[in-house]
């Protein structure tokens, strides 16, 4: 069913974090500083009673002030975070029987409410998801896996090939901000910064720089 409004949707999550055993969390919008506090003191006090939680972030995240304190705050509890440069689809995942994902049916922003469902099918579907997107992630506190490159020679940053990845998908700057949690002065500015490191004047010649190069195969 479609539960509309976040305060709602937060009060059906709560409640299906009462009972649960396990949480699985791929979250890879941004997200306010009011509802990371009120979910960090609700998944502490599921941590307290021995649930197991593992949220995977955009990496775009890691430049998150608040997003980072609910690491600094959960991680030593024993919750688990991971990274993932690619784009991905919001959802939790609980005991993988009750699942709330954002709507692709009718369009409506993760802003407008989101659709729990109980279907073991589709629940057990959406946890496997999530375990395949765990596995190329990149562990909060790990350094980036090399691929081709070393991370430390990597002319580019995590979230420049991001940026990268998404333009060669077809989206703009706008759709990427708003994907990333940034404005698109910020997207610009990132994509500034690498044509000035590379010498080049325009997009294109980045783009064109990006399809070969052994940077695509780092995180």
């Amino acid at each position: 069913m479609y539960i509309a409004g976040l305060d709602a949707a937060n009060r059906q999550i709560g409640e299906a974090a009462e009972g649960a055993r396990e949480l699985l969390a791929a979250q890879p919008g941004l997200r306010t500083r009011r509802h990371l506090a009120d979910a960090v003191n609700r998944d502490l006090n599921a941590l307290a009673r021995g649930v197991s939680i593992r949220t995977l972030y955009h990496v775009s995240a890691r430049t998150n002030p608040d997003v980072r304190e609910r690491v600094a705050i959960m991680g030593p509890k024993g919750a688990l975070f991971r990274t993932l440069a690619r784009p991905f689809l919001r959802a939790l995942v609980f005991d993988r029987k009750i699942a709330f994902f954002s709507d692709h049916l009718e369009g409506r922003p993760d802003s407008a409410g989101v659709w729990m469902v109980r279907d073991s099918a589709v629940c057990a579907y959406l946890a496997e998801s999530f375990e395949q997107e765990w596995i190329l992630g990149q562990e909060w506190h790990a350094p980036e896996r090399p691929g081709g490159v070393t991370a430390g020679s990597a002319v580019s940053t995590q979230l420049q090939r991001s940026i990268l990845r998404a333009l060669v998908s077809g989206q703009d700057q706008q759709q990427i901000a708003t994907a990333l949690g940034y404005s698109s002065r910020t997207i610009n500015v990132h994509l500034t910064n690498l044509r000035t490191e590379l010498g080049y004047e325009t997009v294109y010649q980045l783009i064109h720089w990006w399809a070969t190069s052994p940077e695509r195969d780092l995180d």
